[in-house]
């Protein structure tokens, strides 16, 4: 027919609750993306850019009982993380924030984003390494190609879940090998957990 089957995103946030109930030592998000028709895509990016937000004022808010986050993310929810740490470095620089420096930046001890759908920036991911105190990892993969039709090269810059991100402080772990489509790396995560050696932070 030429016309592109619909696969439905993976229900990114249950509710400010339900996200509050499962902030732990360790946050888990992710969307699994299949293919998109009209504009799933960009309504699933302005949400997740919402929840983003949501989630680094319920972080602030001492939405884990003061105790460091690990947050592991896959697609949208990587840019539900993303869009967290954007919001939690505006506060940093926010003259008029009764937040203190030092609380933003020991909220969030290690962040793990696998395929991200968003473009590597240096200035975003520079100011978004900031405020993660401890390990800050990349997943890619060269043979995801969902986001290779998103960030068509010569129209758009690549994604930073299909190249490395070039900033100092940010580690990228090549999972061409492990990976290959956009919706494998939840099919795989126990694997990735190992390789990066975020499995034993995890527990």
């Amino acid at each position: 027919t030429g016309q592109a089957a619909r696969f439905g995103f993976q229900h990114l946030l249950a509710g400010a609750s339900g996200l509050v109930a499962a902030l732990g030592p360790t946050v888990i998000l992710g969307a699994a993306a299949g293919l998109i028709i009209d504009n799933a895509w960009t309504t699933a990016g302005e949400r997740s850019e919402k929840a983003g937000k949501l989630l680094a004022h319920i972080l602030l808010q001492g939405g884990t009982g003061g105790r460091p986050v690990t947050l592991i993310a896959h697609s949208m929810g990587a840019k539900v993380v993303m869009a967290c740490i954007e919001e939690l470095v505006n506060q940093l620089v926010d003259r008029t924030s009764p937040i203190h420096p030092q609380s933003v930046r020991g909220l969030i001890q290690d962040v793990l984003i696998m395929g991200t759908p968003l473009s590597p920036d240096a200035e975003l991911f520079s100011s978004a390494r900031s405020v993660v105190s401890g390990r800050f990892i990349n997943c890619y993969s060269t043979r995801d190609w969902l986001l290779g039709v998103l960030f068509w090269e010569g129209i758009s810059k690549p994604a930073a879940g299909l190249v490395p991100v070039d900033v100092a402080g940010i580690e990228n772990v090549n999972c061409s090998d492990i990976v290959s489509g956009h919706a494998e790396y939840v099919d795989k995560l126990d694997e990735i957990l190992e390789v990066t050696g975020m499995m034993r932070r995890c527990h």
